[in-house]
C-alpha cells in the first residue's frame, strides 16, 4: 500500500465527511432505508457514515484504496464494496448516488465521462439523486492554484500529529488537465513521500452535456463551500446535482 492511501485519513483528516453525506441524505426523499451507489469511495470515510442511515454499494477501482477500503468495511454489513469498474456492478434501482471528492476531475475524456454517467443513470430509479462535487473549470482557470505548503494537525483514529503538505500545481491551459505534485510529511512518524495527483477541468456546459446524454435532468450547480448557494463565477469548486 503505497503511503498516500496508508496515511491519507491523517492527510484529510480536516475534511468536513459528515457535511457531504448529509447533503445526499436530504436528497434521498425514499421513507425507507435507502439504497446508494458510492463511486470513488477511497478509504471509505463517506461510506462509513453513509452506511449509518443507508445500504451502501461502494466502488473504488484504486487497488490500494480497495484494501483499505475492505479493512474498514469488513465490519459492516449494510457495505457491499466492489473493485471494478461501475459497468461492472450489478444492474439495481437504487434511491441515489454519489461520487465525492472531485471523482469526475479524474476522468480526462469525454466518453469516459459519459460513460460513468450513463452506467450511474442505468442504476437509479426514476427520479432518483445523483450528487458529486468537482473543480470549478472555468474558475480554475481563471484563477489556478499556486504552489503552497499546508500545514495541518490531525487527532483521529490515526493517532495525534502533523501533517505537512507541499503542492506544486501544473497547468496545461490547452488540455485543460492540471497536475498537482506532492511532498508529504507526517509526523511523529517521521514519514516523507511524494504522490502526483493529475485532474482535468471540465466545464458547466460539457456536465450539462454529459448528463443529459445519459437521460439525466434539473441539473443544478451549488457553490462548493456552502451547498445552500448557487454556484457562481467565483465559486472554485461545485456541487453538482441531478436527477434520473
Amino acid at each position: 500500500m503505497r503511503p498516500f492511501v496508508q496515511y491519507y485519513d491523517a492527510i484529510y483528516s480536516d475534511k468536513n465527511y459528515r457535511a457531504d453525506t448529509d447533503i445526499l441524505r436530504g436528497l434521498v426523499t425514499s421513507s425507507a432505508r435507502p439504497t446508494i451507489l458510492e463511486i470513488g469511495s477511497g478509504t471509505g470515510n463517506q461510506t462509513l457514515l453513509l452506511q449509518e442511515w443507508a445500504d451502501v454499494t461502494a466502488v473504488e477501482t484504486d487497488t490500494d484504496f480497495v484494501q483499505y477500503l475492505r479493512q474498514k468495511c469488513s465490519a459492516h454489513s449494510s457495505v457491499k464494496v466492489f473493485d471494478v469498474d461501475i459497468g461492472g456492478v450489478p444492474v439495481i434501482a437504487y434511491d441515489g448516488a454519489a461520487a465525492y471528492f472531485h471523482v469526475v476531475n479524474y476522468i480526462s475524456t469525454m466518453n469516459g465521462l459519459t460513460h460513468l454517467f450513463s452506467e450511474v443513470a442505468k442504476r437509479l430509479k426514476p427520479s432518483a439523486p445523483f450528487l458529486f462535487d468537482m473543480w470549478h473549470g472555468e474558475c480554475v482557470m481563471g484563477d489556478p492554484p499556486r504552489a503552497t505548503t499546508r500545514i495541518k494537525q490531525y487527532h483521529n483514529h490515526m493517532g495525534k500529529g502533523q501533517v505537512t503538505q507541499a503542492i506544486s500545481p501544473q497547468l496545461d491551459y490547452r488540455a485543460r488537465n492540471i497536475t498537482l505534485d506532492y511532498k508529504i510529511t507526517v509526523e511523529p512518524h517521521g514519514i516523507v513521500f511524494n504522490e502526483t495527483i493529475r485532474l482535468h477541468l471540465w466545464q458547466q456546459n460539457e456536465i450539462v452535456n454529459a448528463l443529459h446524454h445519459a437521460g439525466f435532468s434539473n441539473v443544478q450547480f451549488h457553490d462548493g463551500r456552502n451547498f445552500a448557494n448557487p454556484a457562481t463565477s467565483q465559486s472554485w469548486t461545485l456541487w453538482v446535482t441531478a436527477h434520473r
